[in-house]
């Protein structure tokens, strides 16, 4: 459960550092 919450996370955090570079 922690583990998934935590990929969620990862996975937010690399699509919004993305949009920063667009």
């Amino acid at each position: 459960m922690l583990f998934e919450i935590l990929t969620l996370e990862l996975r937010y955090h690399l699509v919004s550092d993305v949009v920063d570079l667009l």
